[in-house]
């Protein structure tokens, strides 16, 4: 697995933070070349999934949930060059899964660089969950075009776990640190 550097200066965590915690509509006009009526439909039915799911849940964590819809879970490590995933999803038979490598990787290094407080947000089991609602939405919604499918994932993971920011922030530090880019102040 891929170690990622851990020199200092690139930006300030908390001004990340920040930026993606905006509404999902906001956070995905500087992601994708989408309408703002396209978005907002788009972040409007996978927040209707993911509540018609936490409905039918309540208080039961997501790796417990899937498994009600038949999907199995399975904890790995594995690379693929060039590319880093948290998890990826298979359709027939439904299977989720999760990168350990990768997870723990980024969990290990905000452990360096998120505050205490926000440290819940950065951990291996919080991680986990928001890949495993990630990928549960495309189990439940497979038909979405490939133009919208990881936006649909994203707004789905987000309020289906409750994360406060946007789960394109893992992403976003994720590709910052495998490219070598100075991490954070906090």
């Amino acid at each position: 697995m891929k170690r990622f550097s851990a020199t200092q200066n690139f930006t300030v965590l908390s001004d990340l933070m920040r930026l993606f915690s905006d509404a999902d509509e906001i956070v995905y006009r500087s992601f994708c070349d989408l309408e703002p009526d396209e978005i907002a439909t788009l972040c409007r039915d996978a927040r209707r999934l993911a509540s018609h799911v936490r409905l039918r849940n309540p208080g039961r964590k997501m790796t417990d949930i899937v498994r009600d819809y038949g999907v199995s879970v399975r904890r790995e490590e594995w690379e693929t060059p060039g590319i880093l995933f948290f998890a990826e999803c298979e359709m027939s038979p439904p299977l989720i899964r999760l990168n350990t490598g990768t997870i723990s990787a980024l969990a290990g290094l905000m452990r360096l660089w998120a505050p205490e407080s926000d440290l819940h947000w950065f951990s291996d089991e919080t991680i986990s969950e928001v890949a495993t609602a990630h990928e549960l939405s495309h189990i439940l919604d497979p038909a979405r075009s490939p133009k919208t499918r990881e936006l649909h994932a994203h707004a789905f993971a987000r309020e289906a776990t409750g994360l406060p920011f946007s789960p394109l922030l893992y992403d976003d530090l994720l590709q910052r640190m495998s490219k070598g880019s100075e991490p954070f102040r906090r």
